[in-house]
């Protein structure tokens, strides 16, 4: 049984992103978000990519307001709706990962969105789970960076 412990990332990159900023500051905290490996990443081969889902989008409270930001991205909420997740950034590359990298070679996981001075962050709770060896090879390779 492998464990890995409870941790707290940033979310970056969102301005790479449009409209993940607006996303970020309309969303309300402890939303769910969904973490994905990318090991395709040509930055980072251990790239773990944000996401909310489209349904918590869409029930943000002052949707006008939020309609008015996404405005400044040539988005509108009808745009929004057509996708089922949108991608907000990444944890930084250079974090503490510990196992969520090779978890996330066999399954997606999950957090909450948190402010934290301003800043988006993603909370990530405590995850166990059963080691698959030959499916984390498969997808990655600690020593390809």
């Amino acid at each position: 049984m492998i464990k890995i412990a409870p941790q707290m990332y940033s979310i970056v990159g969102g301005y790479y992103r449009p409209p993940a900023l607006a996303i970020l500051k309309y969303l309300p905290a402890r939303a769910e978000l969904l973490l994905a490996a990318e090991f395709d990443n040509p930055y980072d081969k251990q790239a773990i990519a944000v996401y909310a889902y489209t349904q918590d989008i869409l029930a943000i409270k002052n949707l006008d307001e939020f309609e008015t930001a996404l405005s400044n991205f040539g988005i509108t909420l009808e745009d929004i709706a057509k996708q089922e997740r949108w991608h907000l950034g990444y944890i930084p590359k250079n974090a503490d990962k510990g196992g969520l990298v090779k978890f996330l070679a066999i399954d997606y996981a999950f957090g909450q969105l948190l402010l934290l001075n301003g800043k988006p962050m993603i909370s990530v709770e405590e995850i166990e789970y059963e080691e698959e060896e030959e499916e984390y090879e498969e997808f990655y390779n600690p020593n390809e960076r």
